[in-house]
């Protein structure tokens, strides 16, 4: 079994024994960082200002789905809140029989416009 789970390690790591695939950052990941500096360029704004134009967009987004409300933004995409109903399940380490209780879970959903360009590329 050992030899297994090694083997299976090996398979799914970037074959210098480091983190599996998945794991690790994507190297064309871009943050918050990068988002501020961007709009900032954009828009002839400096990076302090357009760090608080993005940090209220995300609070506005945010208070909204709080509320249960949608965000919807015409060609990128819809921001809401879905609601998981209750559902049996296994815990691993007992496999013993659980309910997982219903919960709220936010998500986007990309626009026409938004699919449709990504798929140009």
């Amino acid at each position: 079994m050992r030899q297994e789970i090694s083997y299976w390690f090996e398979k799914v790591s970037h074959g210098d024994g480091g983190d599996p695939i998945g794991f690790t950052t994507h190297p064309k990941a871009h943050g918050k960082k990068d988002l501020v500096a961007k709009i900032a360029d954009k828009t002839k704004t400096t990076k302090k200002e357009s760090k608080i134009m993005v940090n209220a967009f995300m609070d506005a987004v945010k208070e909204a789905m709080k509320k249960n409300d949608k965000v919807a933004l015409v060609g990128f995409g819809t921001f809401g809140v879905k609601e998981r109903e209750a559902r049996k399940g296994v815990n691993p380490k007992t496999l013993k029989a659980i309910t997982i209780p219903k919960k709220k879970v936010p998500f986007f959903k990309p626009g026409k416009a938004l699919r449709d360009a990504v798929a140009k590329k």
